[in-house]
């Protein structure tokens, strides 16, 4: 019999942790165990940390190193991707209802996000996930309100095209997760038109 190969090609081949001298299983979405993928995170989040440290230390997005306004947190695009637009450009209020939504929720043990009292097992009831996903809706769509309003603003208007338009595509993804949103619900109440996300079919 072959002796197993240590290479990483051929651990992974051997469902083993590819971590040179490790032979615990993976994840079954990681090619780590357990312990070497949550230190691969951890390494992961220090270098970033140090990574955005140095962009601030050079007056750049800490996010994507371009360069930005000295006033503002991060580049247009990273301050629409992030939910930070700047506020007050003729968009409405800064939704809060997800403060009081979070005070009814709790994180059970695998990690779903449920209503306080509600059991472990079992599907969440209809009505529910309608108020979950029309509360995410009426988020991103606040979310992509500011960012088109920021958009048109002088600020971004005096960009180059080419980065305006990043802004505005920005602003758009949150519209296109509201849609997604939307289309759940539709589709969870007999619209047969709307398209169900991936895990919600059926």
């Amino acid at each position: 019999m072959s002796q197993p190969s240590n290479t990483w090609q051929g651990r992974k081949l051997d469902e083993r942790c590819t971590y040179p001298g490790c032979n615990k299983p993976p994840l079954a979405d990681n090619l780590l165990c357990e312990q070497h993928a949550k230190a691969a995170r951890e390494r992961k989040r220090k270098s970033q940390r140090r990574l955005r440290a140095e962009r601030r230390k050079q007056k750049r997005c800490p996010w994507c190193g371009r360069g930005k306004r000295p006033d503002r947190y991060a580049c247009p695009r990273c301050l629409v991707s992030l939910n930070r637009a700047p506020r007050g450009v003729n968009h409405k209020h800064e939704d809060n209802t997800g403060d009081l939504h979070a005070d009814r929720m709790r994180a059970d043990r695998d990690g779903r996000m449920r209503f306080r009292g509600q059991a472990e097992r079992g599907h969440q009831p209809p009505l529910q996930l309608d108020r979950q996903d029309l509360r995410d809706a009426r988020r991103c769509l606040d979310h992509g309100e500011a960012g088109l309003a920021y958009f048109w603003s002088p600020e971004i208007q005096q960009l180059t095209r080419t980065r305006a338009a990043e802004v505005r595509a920005a602003a758009v993804d949150h519209l296109r997760r509201a849609r997604g949103w939307i289309d759940d619900v539709l589709a969870r109440n007999g619209v047969k038109s709307a398209r169900p996300s991936v895990g919600d079919e059926g």
